[in-house]
């Protein structure tokens, strides 16, 4: 390995000094920052220079120095290559199964986790006690054991490193943060690395991705199948389809939060515990609706761009809906794991959490593989120490939350999505009448599934329909979104073939629905009428057919309510039992009451 000899590493930052550290870059510039404070910290260059001094200096203060600047923007590895540095371990002199798996981003991860406690020290006005000399010759000693291929030598003394750190922390905050790491996942979008990986993820599974799994990669739900039984992953519970629940009526809104839970145990293998979507709007209806099915907590974050979530005072509430009954809620806003701005104050954030609710809970979410140098380092770090949190997964974090003995509750409008302007922006097509033409075909379709259930146990091929009604309903999500000027061509041809699809589901169900009472003589007239409402599934049907002998009561309905009213009291009055001193039905006034006045 090549050794560069250096007598100082210094890291030349846009401040005056860490008081005011740049937290508030973004983009390649905060990815260019970390990179320049990280990258020193290679195993070759500290036991070249045998320090870890990290010094920021002022554009005045640089005419004095003679040094190999690396201009940024840049990433760690870029700067590593440009110093023939490897990130790669040497080959073990006796390599052994139990050799631990070490690299130089292990050490650039230390100093990562020594910014963010600088950071934080600085930021609360604590006064610095951290033992410096300590710290570097621990560093240093590890960097030596590194490059010569001890690497079990190099674990330990990096681990005696970041216990100096945490009980630096610990003087502030002695909390471990949680962090709560979400997977969205879909069918373009599959696990990119091997799963499961070495932390707990949480994964945000639509169940048609998962059904589409199932088919096509049985052998990948297997594994996350087994990953969520065995506690290293969770898969968040869903609703069997994502339709626009503001516009659906209780029962079939029910039925897609019933039909979601059984696809979920018949796909894992468990009950879902945690209900979480990253399409789809939240509303006051779903705290009492996931407390009845049997979630014990759930996502109240705005992961879609058509979700808008009321800011909630703490991290983690309980969620209280349109009744008394609340279910543990997740609130903290999440951070872009792939974005490098999400990591420069992560300490900070941490911090101000536990302040202000003596705990913390940080949720990282991205797509599989797409991440930055900053989460990595996270990964890293937590792998030997709980200095910036560790990864849980939501049954962990609901086990260990603060319950308190209120609930916040918000109103329909605090949900009210931005769609129209955000569909304004983007330059969608008549946005009103395209979201119209949706309503009334989703409409449609609901009412052709309700039917069907209705007419199911009378049908001969009921699956066939449920078949076609699942055909339909892929069509109909390429209608979710207004079409823009490239697209109008295909959305009406979508539209115009999804209502011949209806069209002929309809007929079908008519022409079961009219079998249901044939006589068998095409002579007779059928005389039995069924009244249904598609929008609401009834637990039982009951179907008496007609004879041209009966005749309907020509008694008002008034009637029956009199006489039910009549006959209840006349009941009533034989049941009173007569007690003495009380009033007695068959001497009526021949006694008294016990007041003294007559019955």
């Amino acid at each position: 390995m090549s050794r560069p000899a250096y007598q100082q590493l210094l890291t030349v930052l846009p401040c005056h000094s860490l008081e005011d550290f740049p937290l508030h870059l973004r983009g390649e510039q905060a990815s260019s920052l970390l990179a320049c404070w990280t990258a020193p910290w290679h195993p070759a260059l500290l036991h070249s220079a045998s320090a870890t001094s990290q010094l920021p200096l002022t554009p005045e203060e640089l005419a004095g120095h003679s040094a190999n600047f690396l201009l940024s923007p840049l990433s760690r590895k870029a700067a590593w290559e440009q110093l023939e540095l490897s990130s790669s371990p040497p080959p073990p002199s006796s390599p052994t199964p139990a050799t631990p798996e070490l690299t130089a981003d292990d050490f650039a991860a230390l100093g990562y986790g020594y910014l963010q406690l600088q950071l934080l020290t600085r930021r609360l006005r604590y006064s610095h006690t951290l033992d410096e000399e300590k710290l570097t010759e621990l560093t240093l000693s590890a960097a030596t054991a590194y490059l010569e291929a001890r690497p079990q030598h190099a674990l330990e003394n990096l681990q005696a490193a970041y216990d100096l750190l945490l009980a630096e922390r610990n003087r502030y905050y002695p909390v471990d943060a949680q962090l709560v790491e979400l997977w969205m996942l879909d069918a373009a979008h599959p696990p990119a690395e091997r799963f499961p990986p070495s932390r707990k993820v949480n994964l945000l599974l639509p169940l048609d991705t998962a059904r589409h799994w199932e088919t096509d990669r049985p052998e990948l739900l297997a594994q996350v199948a087994t990953a969520a039984q065995a506690g290293q992953a969770q898969v968040l519970g869903t609703t069997n389809h994502c339709l626009p629940e503001l516009l659906l009526t209780t029962a079939p809104l029910l039925a897609e939060y019933l039909d979601g839970r059984g696809e979920y145990q018949r796909l894992f293998g468990l009950p879902p515990s945690v209900f979480g979507r990253r399409q789809g709007t939240l509303h006051p209806a779903q705290p009492p609706m996931l407390n009845s099915l049997g979630y014990r907590g759930a996502l109240h974050l705005p992961l879609g761009s058509d979700c808008r979530v009321p800011q909630a005072a703490a991290a983690t509430l309980g969620w209280q809906g349109l009744g008394q009954q609340t279910i543990d809620a997740i609130t903290s806003d999440p951070l872009d794991a792939s974005a490098a701005e999400s990591f420069l104050g992560l300490a900070i954030e941490i911090g101000q959490q536990i302040d202000s609710a003596h705990q913390a809970t940080i949720v990282l979410a991205h797509w599989p593989g797409q991440s930055c140098e900053a989460f990595a380092d996270l990964i890293r770090i937590s792998r030997i120490s709980s200095l910036l949190g560790r990864f849980v997964t939501c049954d962990e974090l609901f086990d260990t939350l603060y319950h308190p003995s209120y609930g916040d509750r918000y109103d329909y409008d605090d949900y009210r999505p931005s769609s129209l302007f955000q569909w304004t922006v983007e330059g969608r097509l008549n946005p009103i009448s395209a979201s119209v033409v949706y309503s009334r075909l989703q409409s449609e379709w609901l009412a052709l599934r309700h039917a069907n259930t209705l007419v199911a146990p009378f049908n001969s091929t009921p699956r066939t329909v449920a078949l076609e009604l699942e055909t339909a309903l892929r069509q109909l999500s390429q209608l979710s979104l207004p079409p823009t000027p490239g697209q109008l061509a295909n959305w009406e041809a979508s539209r115009s073939k999804l209502e011949g699809q209806l069209r002929e589901i309809r007929r079908e169900l008519a022409n079961a629905a009219q079998a249901c009472f044939s006589t068998g003589d095409p002579q007779q007239r059928s005389t039995a009428t069924a009244l249904l409402h598609p929008h609401f599934a009834p637990s039982r049907n009951r179907y008496v057919l007609r004879t041209e002998a009966d005749h309907l009561d020509p008694r008002p309905p008034w009637w029956w309510t009199r006489r039910f009213a009549t006959s209840f009291l006349s009941w009533k009055s034989t049941r009173t039992p007569a007690a003495s001193g009380d009033c007695d039905p068959t001497n009526r006034g021949k006694h008294s009451s016990p007041s003294g006045s007559a019955c």
